[in-house]
């Protein structure tokens, strides 16, 4: 019974005000909803689904749009709704191949001004080595 599932009203306002900040840049919003071992997962889905449908916005779910499934017991802190390292990862190899089918984005990596988030990824490739990740 999904009666008390809905979209709250301050969700609902907060995305139409992202909408428009969006369309005033010239840029599209995305939707996402993070994997989740809750068992209303797919009548959330639904419910956002259709929202987003209404609103004319893209719409992921990684609990179904996943290229790599989340192993619960391994990619999880607490196996249930907080990734750790790994499934955090995953998601994010998703996001990414996802913005680059769909999206028309220009790779910044070697431009001079976009060095501070080489240095920040290298420091993280760093910090997941000293943790054995």
């Amino acid at each position: 019974d999904n009666t008390d599932l809905h979209i709250e009203k301050y969700v609902k306002e907060k995305i139409d005000e992202l909408k428009l900040l969006c369309n005033q840049n010239n840029c599209d919003l995305v939707l996402m909803t993070m994997p989740t071992t809750d068992e209303r997962a797919i009548e959330k889905y639904e419910i956002f689904k259709e929202f987003a449908n209404k609103k004319e916005l893209k719409y992921v779910n990684f609990n179904f749009e996943i290229d790599e499934p989340i192993n619960w017991e391994t990619d999880t802190q607490d196996k249930g709704d907080h990734l750790n390292i790994r499934g955090a990862e995953k998601v994010g190899r998703y996001i990414s191949k996802y913005l680059s089918e769909n999206f028309e984005l220009e790779n910044k990596k070697e431009k001079p001004e976009y060095k501070k988030w080489n240095e920040s990824l290298q420091a993280y490739n760093e910090r997941k080595k000293e943790d054995n990740v």
